[in-house]
């Protein structure tokens, strides 16, 4: 099966933002700790708009994204990550194209 990424948009308050990366970094930090089939978790933040946040990591499949979700922590832990957002979009995406160095498969 092929690789496949989830991500997030988020929007966080200036009075939130460091509060907001600090959680998201300690999820991240717990989700490759703990699960297979992630290898890396970037947390972007947009110059022009600096409120607006984009999260992407890739996932060997589906199956290790839902034991990840289905894990009694997640929601504990994404739970504190919302909480800091004024506003939060999830994805499950796949690769469309890629062009240059490959990306190091989950």
């Amino acid at each position: 099966m092929p690789p496949m990424y989830t991500a997030g948009t988020w929007t966080v308050t200036e009075e939130n933002a460091e509060a907001f990366v600090a959680a998201w970094t300690a999820f991240a930090e717990w989700t490759l700790d703990n699960f297979e089939g992630c290898t890396f978790a970037k947390l972007t933040r947009d110059r022009e708009h600096p409120e607006r946040f984009f999260s992407f990591g890739p996932w060997s499949g589906p199956e290790a994204v839902a034991a990840w979700q289905g894990h009694p922590g997640w929601q504990q832990r994404i739970g504190t990550v919302r909480g800091l957002a004024e506003s939060v979009t999830i994805h499950a995406m796949d690769v469309a194209s890629e062009v240059g160095a490959a990306t190091p498969d989950p």
